[in-house]
């Protein structure tokens, strides 16, 4: 599945793309999909308490 999506994605780029270009593509999906799989498993804090987070953290 990431292979052919991978393709795919790959294949929507201009013909003019670089190596960076693929290499920003694939990153972005990946993190992308990582964090529709931390939505899925519950693994999100509310903004309340990233923000929490932060006034704690200065």
């Amino acid at each position: 599945m990431v292979k052919q999506v991978a393709i795919d994605g790959i294949l929507t780029l201009p013909d003019t793309s670089t190596w960076d270009d693929i290499m920003y593509f694939l990153y972005v999906n990946q993190k992308l999909d990582k964090g529709l799989d931390d939505i899925e498993n519950g693994a999100v804090y509310t903004m309340e308490e990233a923000r929490e987070y932060i006034r704690n953290k200065q």
